[in-house]
Protein backbone atom coordinates (compact mmCIF):
# COMPACT_ATOMS: atom_id res chain seq x y z
CA UNK A 1 0.00 0.00 0.00
CA UNK A 2 2.53 2.47 0.86
CA UNK A 3 3.93 2.13 -2.83
CA UNK A 4 1.34 2.25 -4.54
CA UNK A 5 -0.40 5.30 -2.23
CA UNK A 6 1.94 7.93 -4.57
CA UNK A 7 0.18 6.86 -7.76
CA UNK A 8 -2.89 5.58 -6.88
CA UNK A 9 -5.47 6.44 -4.09
CA UNK A 10 -5.60 2.70 -1.78
CA UNK A 11 -8.35 1.83 0.35
CA UNK A 12 -7.44 -0.78 2.36
CA UNK A 13 -10.39 -1.92 5.28
CA UNK A 14 -11.62 -5.03 7.50
CA UNK A 15 -14.04 -7.49 6.51
CA UNK A 16 -16.81 -7.54 8.80
CA UNK A 17 -16.42 -9.14 12.62
CA UNK A 18 -12.65 -8.54 11.71
CA UNK A 19 -10.22 -5.65 12.78
CA UNK A 20 -12.35 -2.74 13.64
CA UNK A 21 -14.86 -3.58 11.46
CA UNK A 22 -18.34 -3.94 13.37
CA UNK A 23 -19.48 -7.50 13.53
CA UNK A 24 -23.25 -7.83 12.87
CA UNK A 25 -24.87 -11.09 14.00
CA UNK A 26 -24.15 -13.90 11.47
CA UNK A 27 -24.85 -15.72 9.13
CA UNK A 28 -22.87 -14.01 6.70
CA UNK A 29 -22.26 -14.94 3.25
CA UNK A 30 -20.46 -13.92 0.28
CA UNK A 31 -22.15 -11.57 -1.62
CA UNK A 32 -22.98 -9.46 2.01
CA UNK A 33 -18.74 -9.05 1.95
CA UNK A 34 -19.02 -8.16 -1.56
CA UNK A 35 -21.93 -5.46 -0.82
CA UNK A 36 -20.00 -4.35 2.08
CA UNK A 37 -16.98 -3.60 -0.85
CA UNK A 38 -18.88 -2.06 -3.08
CA UNK A 39 -20.31 0.23 -0.33
CA UNK A 40 -16.60 1.28 0.50
CA UNK A 41 -15.96 1.63 -2.75
CA UNK A 42 -19.69 4.52 -3.70
CA UNK A 43 -18.07 5.98 -0.18
CA UNK A 44 -14.91 6.86 -2.10
CA UNK A 45 -16.00 7.98 -5.48
CA UNK A 46 -17.67 4.76 -7.25
CA UNK A 47 -14.82 3.46 -8.78
CA UNK A 48 -14.15 1.11 -10.96
CA UNK A 49 -11.47 0.08 -8.76
CA UNK A 50 -8.39 -2.26 -9.12
CA UNK A 51 -9.45 -4.67 -6.61
CA UNK A 52 -6.58 -6.71 -4.74
CA UNK A 53 -7.76 -9.67 -2.51
CA UNK A 54 -6.09 -12.28 -0.39
CA UNK A 55 -7.42 -15.34 0.64
CA UNK A 56 -11.12 -14.32 1.98
CA UNK A 57 -10.66 -10.94 0.45
CA UNK A 58 -9.63 -12.85 -3.04
CA UNK A 59 -13.38 -14.78 -2.55
CA UNK A 60 -14.84 -11.26 -1.84
CA UNK A 61 -13.29 -9.96 -5.31
CA UNK A 62 -15.27 -12.76 -7.37
CA UNK A 63 -18.45 -12.18 -5.79
CA UNK A 64 -17.69 -8.33 -6.40
CA UNK A 65 -16.94 -8.89 -9.66
CA UNK A 66 -20.16 -10.37 -10.59
CA UNK A 67 -22.23 -8.44 -8.50
CA UNK A 68 -21.01 -4.83 -9.04
CA UNK A 69 -18.99 -5.53 -12.32
CA UNK A 70 -19.32 -1.12 -12.91
CA UNK A 71 -17.29 -0.80 -9.90
CA UNK A 72 -14.06 -3.26 -11.17
CA UNK A 73 -11.30 -2.61 -13.38
CA UNK A 74 -9.72 -5.61 -12.87
CA UNK A 75 -9.28 -7.95 -9.75
CA UNK A 76 -6.17 -9.63 -8.22
CA UNK A 77 -7.11 -12.93 -6.42
CA UNK A 78 -4.05 -13.98 -4.16
CA UNK A 79 -3.91 -17.59 -1.88
CA UNK A 80 -8.19 -18.05 -2.58
CA UNK A 81 -10.26 -20.62 -3.84
CA UNK A 82 -13.43 -20.81 -5.86
CA UNK A 83 -14.93 -23.55 -4.18
CA UNK A 84 -14.65 -26.63 -1.38
CA UNK A 85 -15.27 -29.68 -1.06
CA UNK A 86 -16.49 -32.00 1.50
CA UNK A 87 -13.38 -32.69 2.73
CA UNK A 88 -12.45 -29.01 3.00
CA UNK A 89 -15.85 -27.67 4.15
CA UNK A 90 -15.78 -30.26 7.05
CA UNK A 91 -12.31 -28.40 7.41
CA UNK A 92 -14.10 -25.05 7.75
CA UNK A 93 -16.73 -26.30 10.17
CA UNK A 94 -13.93 -27.76 12.78
CA UNK A 95 -12.73 -24.68 12.73
CA UNK A 96 -15.41 -23.12 13.54
CA UNK A 97 -16.64 -25.89 16.19
CA UNK A 98 -13.45 -24.94 17.79
CA UNK A 99 -13.32 -21.04 18.16
CA UNK A 100 -16.93 -20.75 19.42
CA UNK A 101 -15.61 -23.41 22.01
CA UNK A 102 -12.25 -22.33 22.79
CA UNK A 103 -11.88 -18.91 21.27
CA UNK A 104 -9.70 -17.65 18.93
CA UNK A 105 -6.72 -18.00 20.93
CA UNK A 106 -7.04 -22.16 20.26
CA UNK A 107 -6.27 -20.83 16.19
CA UNK A 108 -4.19 -18.40 16.47
CA UNK A 109 -0.49 -20.89 16.49
CA UNK A 110 -1.68 -22.88 13.37
CA UNK A 111 -3.38 -19.62 11.60
CA UNK A 112 0.63 -17.92 11.63
CA UNK A 113 2.04 -21.19 10.53
CA UNK A 114 -0.46 -21.47 7.73
CA UNK A 115 0.35 -18.19 6.94
CA UNK A 116 4.56 -17.26 7.33
CA UNK A 117 7.55 -19.66 6.96
CA UNK A 118 9.28 -20.86 9.66
CA UNK A 119 12.10 -18.88 8.53
CA UNK A 120 10.16 -15.37 8.32
CA UNK A 121 8.64 -16.62 11.88
CA UNK A 122 11.72 -17.00 13.33
CA UNK A 123 13.73 -13.16 12.10
CA UNK A 124 13.45 -10.80 14.35
CA UNK A 125 11.31 -8.57 12.04
CA UNK A 126 9.24 -11.09 10.98
CA UNK A 127 8.42 -12.18 14.20
CA UNK A 128 7.71 -8.87 15.63
CA UNK A 129 4.94 -8.54 12.57
CA UNK A 130 4.00 -12.46 13.21
CA UNK A 131 3.37 -11.43 16.89
CA UNK A 132 1.21 -8.31 16.19
CA UNK A 133 -0.74 -10.13 13.71
CA UNK A 134 -1.45 -12.87 16.05
CA UNK A 135 -2.51 -10.31 18.69
CA UNK A 136 -4.45 -9.01 16.18
CA UNK A 137 -6.08 -12.47 14.93
CA UNK A 138 -6.99 -13.42 18.86
CA UNK A 139 -8.61 -10.05 19.47
CA UNK A 140 -11.11 -10.67 16.47
CA UNK A 141 -14.86 -11.80 17.46
CA UNK A 142 -15.08 -15.58 17.54
CA UNK A 143 -18.76 -15.22 16.82
CA UNK A 144 -17.90 -12.88 13.50
CA UNK A 145 -14.84 -15.27 12.63
CA UNK A 146 -17.28 -18.26 12.82
CA UNK A 147 -19.76 -16.80 10.93
CA UNK A 148 -17.20 -15.64 8.18
CA UNK A 149 -15.69 -19.43 8.11
CA UNK A 150 -19.32 -20.62 7.84
CA UNK A 151 -19.55 -18.11 4.92
CA UNK A 152 -16.50 -19.33 3.13
CA UNK A 153 -17.25 -22.98 3.53
CA UNK A 154 -19.98 -22.38 1.61
CA UNK A 155 -18.03 -20.56 -1.53
CA UNK A 156 -19.26 -21.88 -4.95
CA UNK A 157 -18.07 -19.48 -7.94
CA UNK A 158 -17.59 -22.49 -10.74
CA UNK A 159 -21.05 -20.84 -12.18
CA UNK A 160 -20.35 -17.54 -11.68
CA UNK A 161 -16.75 -16.79 -12.49
CA UNK A 162 -17.25 -16.83 -16.22
CA UNK A 163 -19.37 -13.69 -15.66
CA UNK A 164 -16.33 -12.06 -14.74
CA UNK A 165 -15.85 -9.31 -17.64
CA UNK A 166 -12.70 -7.33 -16.03
CA UNK A 167 -8.84 -8.54 -16.19
CA UNK A 168 -8.15 -10.79 -13.72
CA UNK A 169 -4.74 -12.05 -12.48
CA UNK A 170 -4.39 -15.40 -9.95
CA UNK A 171 -1.39 -15.78 -7.97
CA UNK A 172 -1.15 -19.27 -5.77
CA UNK A 173 1.36 -20.23 -3.53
Amino acid sequence: AAALQDRYTVLRYDHRGHGKSPAPPGPFDMQAMADDAAALIAQQGGGPVHFVGLSLGGMTAQALAVRHPALVSSLVIANSAGRYDDDARAMWQSRVDTVLAQGMAAIADGAVQRWFTPEFRADQQGGARVAALRAGLVATNPAAYAASCEAVSRIDFLDSNPKIVCPVLVISG
